[in-house]
């Protein structure tokens, strides 16, 4: 494993933190600035934040009016219905970011003072090696999100065009229909265009409150791994010395080493705590969101599924999938911690203390049991992420769309209506 030069460390190592960071700002959610804030930086994020509640309370409103007040077909009512919770749960995903900003930017500040203390050319590797897990989880979240919002709110009205009704009225599509009082008509210019600009900056507001939920998991439980790795390192610099010399350490250098590897630990610890108190309302809401979200858009797509038509179809598709890697991310880092966790807690039963001074060893006792109590993440407390709730989760929705379509194929279903609606 090769050590990069100083500055690229820093480079790469802090790539998510910035990324992040930006985001936050965008949405009026942090100041990464150490500077003192001044009035045009503080009403610059009271702005975004008013601007971010703004377009998703105004895309909510008006698509919920529509659907209760104008739209009668109960078919294209069902169909509304995963973009309108996935937007509920927006806003009050967007909502949490607001109240816990000052906890994230304290896990961030936390994540920040520990990197700088790194000044071991192995740790720096570890922490490198780490990263690329991070940085890879981070593209396929922007992807998927960015390919998912873009078609519905850009890609699929254009495609669709323009329809001319019956009583040649042209009518041009926007990514969902709204109801506004009569105070204006959206298919009227400048109307239309200044509607369709407000519902994809809305888009754009769901995929960076979304992206900083994944990401910030990703940066914390990828801190909390390295960390834990070179806890491990730190435990088997006790040992090491007698190995190279053959004699047996001194009482003080046992001292000062299981010092530094214990605090170390408590520290990791006490970060994934308060990580664990930060975030775990804000991955229950997305694991909630999107496993729902991914039920309806089923059902969705099993009414139309004999259709045949791509133009219905593949936006089901797409997003279903974009969901799935959403929870595939909390599980998988999740997943990532726990086997770290056992590593450690393995670790310190298999190391050689019996190398240690006698008197020395009985303070490995409290280590070993402090390594043995489980460290993960939670989604509300209820939830355990990893890779088995994920196979349930996708597992559940699954059967789901899959007895929905059996039984439209059975006809339990005619005309493409559940029976009772």
């Amino acid at each position: 494993m090769t050590t990069k030069k100083k500055d690229e460390y820093e480079i790469e190592v802090n790539y998510l933190n910035r990324v992040c960071g930006k985001l936050l700002q965008i949405l009026g959610i942090s100041n990464h600035s150490k500077e003192p804030t001044s009035f045009v930086v503080r009403f610059t994020k009271f702005l975004s934040i008013l601007v971010c509640y703004a377009l998703i309370v105004f895309f909510l409103v008006t698509t919920i009016l529509h659907a209760v007040l104008v739209e009668q077909n109960v078919h294209i009512k069902v169909k509304k219905m995963p973009l309108l919770l996935y937007n509920v749960l927006l806003l009050i995903k967007y909502n949490c970011l607001i109240m816990r900003r000052k906890h994230i930017e304290r896990c961030m500040k936390l994540i920040e003072k520990d990197l700088t203390r790194v000044v071991n050319l192995y740790h720096r590797d570890i922490i490198l090696e780490k990263t690329k897990y991070g940085k890879r989880l981070f593209i396929a979240i922007c992807v998927f999100l960015h390919i998912t919002v873009l078609f519905w709110r850009l890609l699929l009205p254009l495609i669709k065009g323009k329809v001319v009704t019956a009583e040649n009225v042209t009518i041009r599509p926007l990514p969902s229909s709204g109801y506004y009082f009569h105070l204006i008509d959206d298919q009227v210019s400048p109307f239309y265009e200044i509607i369709f600009f407000l519902q994809c900056a809305e888009g754009c507001v769901t995929i960076y409150t979304n992206i900083v939920i994944c990401t910030l998991a990703v940066i914390f439980v990828v801190h909390a791994c390295s960390q834990l790795e070179i806890f491990i390192d730190l435990l088997e610099a006790v040992v090491t010395c007698t190995k190279s010399t053959e004699k047996i350490i001194e009482e003080e250098d046992v001292n000062a080493k299981l010092t530094i590897a214990v605090k170390h630990h408590i520290r990791v610890r006490n970060f994934l705590q308060m990580v664990e108190s930060t975030m775990n309302p804000l991955y229950f809401m997305d694991i909630f969101g999107c496993s729902i979200t991914q039920c309806f858009l089923g059902y969705c797509l099993t009414i139309d599924w004999d259709r045949q038509n791509v133009k219905n179809v593949l936006p089901y598709m797409i997003s279903i999938v974009s969901l799935t890697v959403q929870i595939f991310v909390f599980c998988y880092v999740g997943q990532q911690l726990m086997l770290q966790d056992e590593k450690v807690a393995l670790k310190t039963c298999v190391l050689e203390w019996h190398r240690i001074p006698y008197k020395k060893a009985k303070n490995i006792i409290p280590i070993i049991i402090l390594s043995n109590r489980r460290m993960k993440i939670t989604a509300g407390t209820i939830i355990e992420l990893s890779l088995q709730t994920f196979g349930q989760l996708f597992t559940s929705g699954g059967t789901y769309a899959a007895t929905n379509l059996l039984d439209r194929n059975n006809g339990m279903y005619p005309d493409g209506m559940p029976i009772g609606l």
